[in-house]
């Protein structure tokens, strides 16, 4: 994805700029690290929860998926990846609807038995989540989105929710460092707050700050196309501008649709 002709190829063939940076893949998936996983002693007294984990999670942001398994884990759960394929927000981002529905009826197929098991299902993808809860019921229309929603959590609620509950098994160690912390618009539109904000704050030592912007201009392909790629910068500009003024040690963010907010400035 890096090679200047494969830039070059992209470019004129389906018309995603040159100019801008593109995810790299990693190998392993977080699907195959996690088949080939050992299994902890215990796990079948365990309470279970279950982890949607998304497409860019799986190929090109592996780390995210390993630390949700393992904290999940670290508070006591018995972690399950169901079968599970694309929510459709990248069809539903074309205007592909009917792409999009048949991806949504895949995966409810593949994910509504585990919650009629008694699993709750965790994700850590916003868009992912987004998709779930906003646009497989009341725009797609599709069976079962209800039921599934109601069992779904964002991943950083879920363990905020054990927090304040006291039924967090972890303390947090203290680090000295500056964090500059963006959130994008698909976690917004979850309307739960900041969970993965206010876990951050729990740790002794981290200046923690806000960053006041609205988007990061990307909205997943949107700003990878030719056609945009000057929009999506211009949108963007607001917050390069916040980061540069609060010179942070790291920028910590939520995977979105594309890791868009990674990528875009």
């Amino acid at each position: 994805m890096k090679q200047r002709a494969v830039r070059w190829l992209l470019d004129k063939a389906l018309k995603i700029d040159r100019r801008r940076e593109l995810p790299a893949f990693e190998s392993p998936t977080f699907r195959r690290w996690f088949r080939d996983r050992p299994v902890a002693a215990d796990a079948a007294v365990r309470p279970k929860i279950a982890y949607f984990y998304g497409c860019f999670t799986n190929t090109n942001d592996v780390d995210v998926g390993k630390a949700a398994v393992v904290c999940l884990e670290a508070h006591g759960y018995a972690v399950g990846v169901p079968p599970q394929r694309c929510c459709g927000i990248p069809r539903l981002g074309v205007g592909d609807l009917r792409g999009a529905r048949e991806m949504g009826l895949r995966n409810l197929s593949l994910l509504l038995p585990t919650v009629r098991q008694g699993t709750d299902i965790v994700f850590s993808s916003t868009s992912c989540g987004m998709m779930f809860r906003h646009e497989y019921g009341p725009l797609l229309d599709l069976p079962g989105a209800e039921e599934l929603a109601t069992h779904l959590f964002d991943i950083c609620a879920f363990l905020l929710r054990l927090q304040e509950e006291k039924q967090a098994l972890l303390s947090y160690r203290r680090l000295d460092a500056k964090a500059a912390y963006f959130t994008p618009c698909h976690l917004r539109s979850l309307n739960e707050g900041l969970p993965a904000l206010e876990l951050l704050r729990l740790i002794p030592g981290l200046d923690l700050r806000l960053i006041a912007a609205e988007c990061c201009g990307l909205g997943g392909l949107y700003g990878f196309k030719k056609e945009k790629y000057a929009i999506a910068h211009e949108i963007g500009k607001d917050l390069a501008k916040e980061v540069a003024g609060m010179k942070p040690d790291v920028i910590l963010t939520r995977t979105a649709k594309a890791a868009g907010c990674r990528f875009a400035t």
